[in-house]
Formats: C-alpha cells, structure tokens, sequence
C-alpha cells in the first residue's frame, strides 16, 4: 500500500523528464541551477527549484533549495494491506497546487494515465501459478475533476465523469472555498468545544518536528509550516499571518491521549540507487482538550498533507470524529 503511490510518482517523474528535457541522456542530468530550468515543464510541474519560480517568487524562493513541489499523490481507496485482484479497480488521487501546476493539468494527466499504465503487480491469488495470468498491469480508466460546492440545503463534492483523460474548463478552487465546503458536524459552532478529536492517518507521517512522538503542538506546527510554504511560493500575498499568545496557549493545553504505531516501508529509487525511507506513524491519533478551534487548519493540513515526502504519498490524513462533555467550556 506504501510502496505504490512511491512507484506512480516515480514513474510518472521519469515520463515527465523523458517528455521535456532538452539533454541527452537525461537521466544523468541534474535540474539544480539548470539554466533551462524556467522554461523546462519537468522542473516547474515535478521537481521545482528555486531558479525555476516565476520571477516575483525567486526571491521568496530563495530560502528553499528545493521549493515545494506543486502536487501530491495519494491512493484513498487502496486496500489496507495492498492486496489486488483481478477486476477491482482503485483511485490515484492527484493534486495540484498553485496555478503554474492547475495550467498545465493536461501534461500531469496524460502522463500520469502512461504512469500507472506502466506498473505490473503480482496476483495475490494462490490459485494462479506463477506464468498464468500472475501478473497483472494497472489499466487507467479514467478521470473525476472534484470541486467543492456548498449549497443552501447539501454540501456536496461537485463530480464531472469523463471517459478519458482530456482537458477541463475547470481551473481549480481556493483553500478557503474547500474548507467552506465541509458541514457542520466537521466544524461545530463556536458554542461548542469539542475535547476529544481523533485523527486517522492513512499513510506514514514523517516529520522532524515529531520524530519522537506526536504532540498537538507539533501536529499543528508541521500544518501551520506546510501551509505557509504553499502560499510563500505558490501565492502572490507574502504575509504569513500571525497568532495570538491565546493561540499557543490553548495548544498547549491539548494532550495526546492515543499514539499512532509506527511503520517501517521503503522505496527503491532507481534514479537515486537507493532505499527511500517512508517510515512514520500510521493508525489513529487522539488529542483532548481545547481542539475546537484548530479544526480548520486541521481540515486545511487535511487537504494539502502534512510533514515530509508528500509526493511518496505520505503525510495523508483525515479527521476521524469528535466527542464533547458538557464539563467543557
């Protein structure tokens, strides 16, 4: 289940070289302070620098060596121990970032459709002798734009079905329109505080900032550092906001009542020769105290992943559900 999105995103990153790099073999050829970064599609939509950026962000860019990168992969249907059979099918979430990446959407979703098209995974069926009909390509079907859209009476996940992968009219939504969208019972009015909330992660979550336990002050910190990264090179506005000391006081006051297990799975990399590393924490997390009023950014850091490795598919999470108690105010 790990190992896949890894393999997606490297196969889709090999098609995407292939497809654009002007130097022969391009396999050796490093992009870092390549002169043709600016005009290259493989270093603005796969592996930006800070050379790359458009112009009114290479300042801003400057402090990362390597911004960023404009998209993320995740499988949110995948069967939890990565089994497939014959016939089931399975979604490869993909999300752009940033109106460069949402531009050229046409280039990430051919390529992507040639990526998974590409990848043969053995049958777990032990009925099927190995050379009859053991191997099994991925086949694309297709692809669903979702948008969020928030009605008077629904909220809703606006769908488009189509039978290829071809362009939209459709260029994408602001955070702050995704993070209307969800109802109520996700954010609860402001009368009521919930003091239990439970995170589920689906997939590792590796960050320096907990690589010793997950703590609330980390979790919202690594959301708080994603989130301005993002809008530092991907967003026009440079003011990164500000709290208040009652903001650092609460999340102080919020404790970790459940821990996640701990999950070991790598990568190789072909390009790099060696191991990838997604080691991080995977299950359940429960945090209790003052939550109610981080579930926005823990809805946003939901939407966008949270800490490293966002492209292996890691960093993928959701929140699980919330309990209140009257005691509570």
């Amino acid at each position: 289940m790990f190992d896949l999105p890894a393999l997606v995103r490297s196969r889709l990153g090999n098609l995407l070289k292939k497809r654009f790099c002007p130097f022969t073999p391009y396999q050796e050829h490093v992009c870092l302070n390549c002169k043709m970064a600016c005009n290259c599609l493989y270093a603005i939509l796969f592996s930006p620098t800070a050379t790359c950026m458009e112009e009114e962000n290479i300042k801003k860019a400057s402090c990362h060596f390597t911004p960023p990168r404009p998209f993320t992969i995740h499988m949110p249907n995948w069967h939890p121990h990565g089994i497939i059979h014959p016939g089931e099918t399975a979604a490869v979430e993909l999300t752009l970032l940033g109106e460069r990446a949402i531009e050229f959407r046409q280039v990430m979703l051919e390529e992507l459709a040639h990526a998974v098209s590409t990848i043969t995974l053995a049958s777990k069926n032990k009925q099927i002798t190995p050379g009859n009909g053991s191997k099994h390509p991925l086949i694309p079907l297709g692809y669903i734009p979702l948008a969020p859209q928030k009605t008077v009476e629904t909220t809703e996940v606006k769908t488009k079905d189509s039978s290829c992968f071809g362009l939209q009219k459709e260029i994408g939504f602001i955070l702050h329109q995704w993070l209307d969208f969800f109802p109520e019972s996700i954010c609860p009015s402001k009368n009521i505080l919930p003091c239990q909330l439970t995170i589920e992660l689906h997939t590792p979550l590796q960050s320096g900032r907990m690589k010793r336990g997950i703590t609330f002050k980390g979790f919202i910190s690594a959301v708080i550092g994603r989130l301005r990264d993002l809008k530092r090179i991907y967003h026009p506005d440079d003011d990164m906001g500000s709290f208040s000391p009652r903001f650092y006081e609460l999340m102080s006051q919020v404790k970790t009542i459940r821990m996640p297990r701990q999950v070991y799975p790598s990568h190789y990399s072909r390009s790099k020769k060696k191991k990838i590393h997604l080691k991080g924490f995977h299950g359940k997390i429960t945090f209790e105290g003052p939550v109610m009023p981080f579930i926005p950014l823990l809805e946003a850091g939901s939407l966008v992943g949270v800490g490293n490795k966002l492209t292996y598919g890691l960093g993928k999470y959701t929140i699980n559900s919330y309990s209140t108690k009257t005691s509570c105010n």
